[in-house]
């Protein structure tokens, strides 16, 4: 499920990316190109296109360092890059890789 991002506490919008499977699909996706704020319930199934780096920074509220990566994703209406912060950096960046397709929430 979705939620607000705050900068603040480092925790980037909750992303539950699991790897597609036929089976478990639900009848219809949210095409990334529809995507907007003034959509909260979403399910994406997109391929990862592109992995970046693992990388650290310094929060700007002084708050200690913290995790960061991003990818890109991409399904039949575009293409969208999502970053992954803190813990979801550090649950999912073993997990996801390049060219695999997953649902996203």
């Amino acid at each position: 499920a979705a939620q607000a991002y705050n900068p603040s506490d480092g925790v980037a919008p909750a992303f539950i990316a699991k790897e597609a499977m036929a089976s478990a699909e639900p009848a219809t996706y949210f095409p990334i190109s529809e995507l907007s704020t003034y959509h909260a319930k979403w399910v994406l199934k997109a391929r990862v296109t592109s992995k970046g780096q693992l990388r650290s920074f310094q929060a700007r509220n002084g708050g200690g360092s913290n995790q960061v990566f991003d990818c890109s994703l991409l399904d039949e209406s575009g293409e969208i890059r999502a970053s992954f912060f803190g813990a979801m950096c550090e649950k999912y960046y073993g997990i996801i890789e390049q060219g695999k397709v997953y649902t996203f929430s």
